[in-house]
C-alpha cells in the first residue's frame, strides 16, 4: 500500500472519515462489508467433495499419460508393420466413392445437425 492509502485506512479505523472523498467512502465500503460474515454455509460434505475432485484430477492426467503411450506404441506398431511388410497405398475405394457426393455431404450435414441438437436440447448436468 501505499501511504495515502495507510492514512485513509488509518482514519477510517478510527471512524475519523472526511465522507466528502470518494475514495474514502469505498474504503469504508470495503471495510464494512469484510467485517460481516458470509451468508452461506458449507456443506457437511465439502471437504470430501474437495478430495474427490483432487483424485478425479489425478485420475484424469493418468488416463492422458496412458492414452499418450498407447498412441505412441501404435505409431510405433503402424511404422514396424509398413517396413516388414513392404506396404503399398492404395486410394481405389476413395475412387469407388466419388460417385456418392451427395450421400457423403448430407452424412456430414446430419451428423452437425444432430450435434447442434444435442448441444441446445439436452443439458449436461453440473458438477
Amino acid at each position: 500500500m501505499n501511504t495515502k492509502d495507510e492514512e485513509l485506512q488509518n482514519q477510517i479505523e478510527k471512524q475519523n472519515v472526511i465522507s466528502d472523498e470518494l475514495d474514502a467512502m469505498i474504503y469504508s465500503k470495503v471495510f464494512n462489508a469484510l467485517k460481516q460474515e458470509p451468508d452461506f454455509r458449507l456443506s457437511t460434505n465439502f471437504a470430501d467433495q474437495v478430495i474427490l475432485k483432487i483424485e478425479n484430477k489425478k485420475e484424469f492426467f493418468a488416463d492422458y499419460m496412458w492414452f499418450g503411450v498407447g498412441i505412441f506404441l501404435f505409431v510405433v506398431a503402424t511404422i514396424v508393420a509398413i517396413l516388414l511388410t513392404n506396404f503399398t497405398l492404395n486410394f481405389g475405394v476413395l475412387k469407388f466413392m466419388a460417385g456418392y457426393k451427395g450421400l457423403f455431404i448430407f452424412g456430414v450435414c446430419f451428423i452437425l445437425a444432430l450435434h447442434w441438437f444435442d448441444k441446445k436440447l439436452i443439458k449436461t448436468p453440473s458438477y
